[in-house]
């Protein structure tokens, strides 16, 4: 089937749907002497927390004992059809989730007798016990016939593909991943014209500085790894049962990018009628502070994708067993969140996947439904997260293919549980010094600044695309690689936000003085002893007893030491404890294109200490009043501290989200808006009870003051209908 135009973004019609589809994430045991009352519970749970869709995990975590034996898939069925009679009583729909397809981490597990998998061999050399190779026949075969059994016995709505459909993290055995057998080697070896081997590969891959021209021809070896598995499973699926849906579930697009990922041949490969079907990953795991709990990877992987989209982000609860996970107010804070960009439910777990079940947590169903008015009355509006408003965080989902590794000199050998360990605690890459060697070094930490708008209640939107007439551009890391000389004049004509490594980028691709740069260089804070960046109070617009102070030395192992040119506007200094001057924390120029760019001297590659450090009051004042001087031609919208701003165009008017994560009430709040935006006198605000009723604002030139209450881990939803 043609895919849709890529510009098309059409949500999909919901005339004849339910408004908020809560999906949960649900085991049974098929060997329990009680599945007939869990099943008769569980459909009484769904009706009363109005969740209207359950996703039965088979197989799943602890009860899964590797791949499918023939007879588990038999005792599948069985529950299946048991389960899906008891729903479709209660009007409540059934999808199914085999919890492996490759197999996530084997944790001791081995291959049954009969199945003569190829395995993978990972980026270490060692070959997994389990974990499938995309590329075995035997194995294609055997999960072709699974799900077509599936789909065919129980007639589910869907069958969701777990995001161990992926290339990494399957164990530390594997190093980051990837397959390097002899099949995968071969492969490579035919289109490169040579016989390779897995270390030459590697080196090549891993070459520093410009990337090998094998880098791309191993991406495409791995794009095709997944496509051609992908293939053969629809396809049965559909011969089975043309009626159940095809869906995916997937995993940071910065880790997919090294794997090649083109998201138009995955949607292409799944289908869109009628939309593609995702359960895009959503942080946390386990419940943290909400201000550190961004959308940012969900809202990334919504913009990598085209045409009408079904999404139902991964509302996880690790180890999955209710309370001691998250709080009821946690989950309904990124229920909340995640109907304000658009998803059209939530794909939930909070009881655990060994069978105990309700029993867990059985309080959690009122707090699903009380909130279900406020969630239907959102996605009523209509949003859609790839046409949001607010300033724009740049990325590429190609950018894997371009990144310039530094030399680090050979590594001995990989301490593969080290890197396992270092993988999970730091997935979105970070500096590529410490997973030299892996091809972990590759993932480009590209939603830093998204991170960054959303603590610092900036509403922002993350793009693949240059468009400098929608509003201010923000830019870390080497994501400016992915784009070509064109395309950074055109950036440049705009209001551009940049890292220090992406100022390097630029002036190592000869862009140096059009940002003002005359000479640059790397200082660690060992060797300098910067302490504070002190802030020129004009860019925080208001009077401070002393000189606006934040720390520097929190926030970066080292910065980049800036010699502006003479047409250069700095707006704020390093200083050591002693207060000497060093050099610029940031500085502001007018580029030859007509735009101008601010480079920050940190290094934004979401470390520890940057999140300990980068935020607090000035800091978000002096972005905040930088991009309502500069829109640039956005929509924009800024919150006071705590909290997390959007802004959405609807059929029905102008939506402004302000949420509050903190756990502090908010007695009134006042936002801040692009000058060139005007509203209607009448604003109305969403009730828990899911009604828009009347408020008054107070207008004074682009501020709006609500005396309205913020509740922790809550929301105000204020909409300016259309006249």
């Amino acid at each position: 089937m043609p895919h849709p135009d890529a510009t098309h973004f059409t949500k999909l019609d919901r005339t004849h749907m339910s408004p908020f589809r809560i999906i949960l994430r649900y085991f049974i045991d098929p060997d329990s002497q009680s599945t007939d009352d869990a099943i008769k519970e569980l459909a009484a749970f769904c009706l009363s927390s109005k969740i209207e869709e359950v996703m039965l995990l088979l197989a799943a975590e602890e009860l899964s004992n590797g791949h499918m034996t023939d007879e588990e898939v038999v005792k599948y069925c069985a529950l299946g059809k048991r389960l899906k009679a008891e729903l479709d009583r209660n009007g409540i729909g059934l999808s199914l989730n085999p919890w492996t397809t490759l197999y996530q981490v084997p944790r001791g597990r081995k291959l049954h007798t009969g199945q003569d998998y190829r395995t993978m061999v990972g980026e270490s050399g060692q070959t997994s016990p389990l974990v499938a190779c995309p590329l075995c026949p035997t194995w294609q075969s055997q999960l072709a016939t699974t799900f077509a059994a599936l789909a065919k016995e129980i007639q589910p709505l869907a069958i969701w593909i777990e995001d161990d459909w992926r290339l990494h993290n399957h164990g530390p055995e594997q190093g980051w991943g990837g397959c390097f057998c002899e099949e995968h080697l071969a492969r490579f070896s035919q289109a490169v014209g040579t016989r390779v081997t897995r270390e030459e590969l590697l080196d090549k891959v891993l070459q520093p500085g410009k990337p090998h021209p094998w880098r791309e021809v191993w991406f495409e070896l791995s794009r095709q790894t997944l496509l051609e598995p992908l293939a053969v499973v629809r396809s049965a699926i559909k011969a089975a049962n043309p009626a159940t849906r095809l869906a995916l579930m997937s995993s940071r697009p910065d880790q997919h990018s090294i794997e090649g990922r083109d998201w138009q041949a995955i949607q292409d490969g799944f289908g869109y009628e009628p939309g593609f079907l995702i359960r895009p990953h959503m942080e946390p795991y386990t419940e943290e502070r909400a201000m550190r709990t961004t959308l940012s990877v969900t809202r990334q992987t919504i913009a990598c994708l085209t045409g009408k989209l079904e999404v139902y982000p991964e509302l996880e609860n690790s180890p999955r067993c209710g309370v001691y996970s998250k709080s009821a107010r946690h989950i309904v804070w990124q229920m909340l969140e995640s109907a304000v960009i658009g998803s059209d439910g939530i794909a939930i777990n909070h009881f655990d996947n060994m069978g105990n079940g309700i029993d867990l947590d059985p309080g959690i169903g009122q707090h699903l439904a009380a909130i279900k008015p406020q969630l239907n009355a959102l996605v009523e509006l209509q949003m859609d997260d790839r046409q949001a408003d607010g300033v724009q965080v740049l990325f590429s989902p190609k950018v894997a293919s371009h990144l310039e590794l530094p030399d680090f000199g050979k590594k001995a050998q990989i301490d593969l549980e080290a890197l396992s360990l270092q993988m999970q605690q730091n997935p979105s890459g970070g500096s590529a010094e410490g997973f030299a060697g892996s091809m972990q070094s590759l993932v480009n930490p590209s939603p830093i600044w998204a991170e960054t708008c959303a603590i610092l209640g900036i509403a922002h939107r993350l793009t693949a695309n240059i468009e400098p007439e929608r509003g201010p551009i923000l830019v870390n890391a080497q994501t400016l690689n992915a784009f070509d000389d064109a395309q950074i004049e055109k950036l440049l004509r705009g209001f551009v936000v940049l890292d220090a490594v992406a100022a390097e980028t630029l002036c190592r691709r000869g862009f140096g003085s059009a940002i003002g740069i005359a000479a640059h260089q790397w200082v660690a804070l060992a060797d300098s002893a910067y302490s504070y960046e002190s802030i020129d109070q004009e860019r925080l617009g208001g009077n401070y007893r002393m000189d606006p102070r934040v720390t520097a030395q929190l926030n970066a192992s080292k910065t980049l030491k800036i010699q502006p040119e003479a047409r250069v506007n700095t707006l704020s200094s390093l200083y050591t404890p002693d207060h000497v001057k060093l050099w610029p924390g940031a500085i502001l120029c007018p580029t030859p294109q007509g735009g101008s760019v601010l480079t920050v001297t940190y290094p934004l590659d979401g470390g520890s200490a940057y999140f300990m450090a980068f935020f607090n009051k000035y800091r978000r004042l002096f972005f905040q009043n930088l991009f309502l001087r500069q829109p640039g031609g956005a929509k924009l919208l800024m919150g006071p501290d705590g909290t997390r701003c959007y802004r959405s165009e609807t059929p029905q008017g102008t939506l402004l989200s302000v949420l509050n994560s903190s756990l502090d009430t908010m007695q009134g709040f006042e936002l801040r808006h692009d000058k060139a935006s005007t509203f209607a006198h009448e604003w109305l605000a969403l009730s828990a009870e899911g009604q828009w009723q009347p408020v008054t604002a107070k207008a004074e030139g682009n501020k709006l003051h609500f005396d309205l209450t913020l509740e922790p881990l809550r929301g105000q939803f204020l909409l300016s209908p259309n006249a």
